[in-house]
């Protein structure tokens, strides 16, 4: 998925349980859920538990230049069982999450907790403002272009959009 926004689902805007790979590049992923039942905006799990067994698989993700942002303390949830061997990475991403995951390897050069300070989450805009802490820190791709088309920065803003 790439320069995409996922936003307002409800539960979480991006889960992954027991699924297969995934690839996110310059996305914007945001939790504002305004329901009764608000949970991070990304949730991923390798396995899945019915009342007769537990299904897991092995995968590989990766999220690269996006923005985890949302009203709740973490944004990211991940639970592993640790039946499988899975790779999982974050890379120059701005991420709100009260306490990283001890395995610090999934996560280079992350903007722990800055706000992206997007122009109004009421009304779904997650464009960025002039302070935003996205802006910059992410690593050149070959997406050069945003969500609307706009050239990339050299180093470019994290999530959908590039802040001119």
């Amino acid at each position: 998925v790439e320069n995409s926004v996922i936003s307002n689902n409800g539960y979480h805007a991006f889960i992954n349980i027991a699924g297969a790979g995934f690839s996110f590049k310059h996305c914007t992923i945001a939790g504002y859920s305004t329901g009764q039942t608000q949970l991070p905006a990304m949730g991923i799990s390798d396995f899945y538990k019915d009342n007769q067994n537990n299904f897991a698989v092995d995968f590989v993700g990766s999220v690269e230049n996006c923005i985890i942002y949302g009203n709740q303390t973490s944004e990211v949830a991940l639970n592993f069982d640790n039946l499988g061997t899975n790779t999982l990475n974050f890379s120059h991403c701005l991420i709100k999450m009260d306490t990283p995951s001890a395995d610090a390897n999934m996560y280079t050069n992350i903007a722990w907790n800055l706000s992206p300070e997007f122009k109004d989450t009421q009304l779904f805009d997650y464009e960025i403002n002039s302070n935003s802490g996205a802006i910059g820190k992410g690593i050149t791709s070959s997406i050069a272009v945003d969500i609307k088309n706009k050239p990339r920065a050299n180093p470019p803003t994290v999530g959908a959009y590039e802040f001119e």
